[in-house]
């Protein structure tokens, strides 16, 4: 959370630091939307067949700068460096040990069921998106589509407790390696003046020790630029 807090107060304040030298070279923009987060599926923090809860849809938010390349009658190439923060998801589940999991029949191997434990997972991601824009423009509307790096940073938690409280037997907090990551953007979008809705899917796959819940994400955002 204070490495969230921290980028985004650098974000904001480069951002208003830049904007009072803006003038024609670039433009604010901020955009508020909505993440998808795909999980990497079955056995991944989860068994289908037993309880679990998977909350993988959080708003999100983008501030950041974008400005001209090209510019002619219609149509044009744009960039973009963006802030962009995925929003956080969490995951609660009831899971056997791999070995006593079929995932054809999805069921315990043994009846009852043996050695549950409670898996609950929370995380996040944030990240700078460098971007290219190629468009097409008709009367003040614009249809682009983008490409380009996400530099991001995840983080993944993740507390194991017995599913049937043991006394005297506490929760095992695990933390997946956070750091900086690469991955990649690809987009469209719709426009009319200033104002665009906007489709990304964001390859923020991470491959640590343990891996979070997600393997990309989806998102959709209505954006506005100054």
């Amino acid at each position: 959370m204070n490495r969230f807090k921290y980028i985004t107060a650098l974000a904001v304040g480069m951002m208003l630091a830049l904007s009072a030298h803006a003038e024609s070279f670039f433009q604010l923009e901020v955009g508020l939307g909505r993440a998808d987060y795909k999980s990497q599926g079955n056995m991944i923090w989860y068994q289908q067949g037993l309880p679990y809860t998977l909350r993988l849809k959080p708003p999100a938010f983008l501030a950041g700068f974008r400005g001209d390349i090209l510019e002619r009658a219609n149509w044009g190439l744009s960039w973009h460096v963006d802030y962009e923060y995925l929003g956080s998801v969490e995951t609660n589940a009831i899971a056997t040990t791999d070995e006593n999991y079929d995932p054809v029949t999805h069921a315990c191997r043994t009846d009852p069921c043996a050695a549950q434990t409670r898996f609950t997972g929370h995380g996040n991601v944030s990240g700078i998106a460098l971007t290219l824009e190629p468009h097409l423009d008709w009367n003040g509307f614009r249809l682009g589509v983008e490409g380009g790096p996400f530099i991001f940073f995840p983080s993944w938690t993740v507390s194991l407790t017995p599913a049937t409280p043991v006394p005297g037997i506490g929760a095992t907090v695990v933390h997946a390696p956070g750091g900086l990551h690469v991955g990649g953007i690809v987009g469209a979008s719709i426009g009319y003046k200033n104002f665009s809705l906007t489709y990304q899917h964001i390859w923020d796959k991470v491959k640590p020790e343990f891996t979070p819940v997600w393997s990309s994400t989806n998102v959709v955002m209505a954006r506005y630029r100054f």
